[in-house]
């Protein structure tokens, strides 16, 4: 569900990204990752697929948020320098984003730590990790407040 008008189109970070289609000021709530057609899965009860490695993101802990559509938000590429703050599938405008910019979220958040799928940052060419549980918390509620707090 995004509170913003967004677009699918060729992206430079890899394949098809989703932009801004307005501008979208810093602090807002962009999206929320869950809506009538959402599953939210443990960890334990997930068969792995390309499918779900598409469409999924961790919500909190070890569950997982998926779709059996290719959502507006599954275009959303990685950057270690995104312009939104993913939160416990809530995303924030870390920025003032311009309408026409690719948005961006750090897939740390999103991947389990055990990943198994390697994935690299087209920019730096570093393997994305998945966080802990704890480093998630911190690095999230760190970030939020910081957002928040300027």
């Amino acid at each position: 569900m995004f509170k913003f008008k967004t677009d699918i189109k060729k992206s430079n970070i890899s394949n098809y990204g989703l932009f801004a289609g307005e501008i979208i000021p810093k602090g807002e709530i962009i999206s929320i990752f869950v809506d009538e057609d959402t599953t939210i899965t443990h960890i334990d009860n997930i068969v792995p697929s390309e499918h779900f490695n598409r469409t999924a993101c961790r919500w909190v802990e070890d569950y997982f948020i998926s779709s059996d559509e290719i959502t507006r938000d599954s275009y959303i590429n990685h950057s270690f320098s995104p312009n939104m703050l993913y939160f416990f599938g809530v995303c924030f405008a870390n920025k003032d984003i311009p309408k026409g910019e690719e948005l961006t979220i750090d897939y740390s958040f999103l991947i389990h730590p055990e990943e198994t799928f390697s994935l690299i940052d087209n920019k730096t060419k570093r393997k994305v990790d998945g966080l802990s549980n704890i480093n998630y918390y911190v690095r999230s509620i760190l970030e939020l407040g910081k957002l928040i707090n300027e």
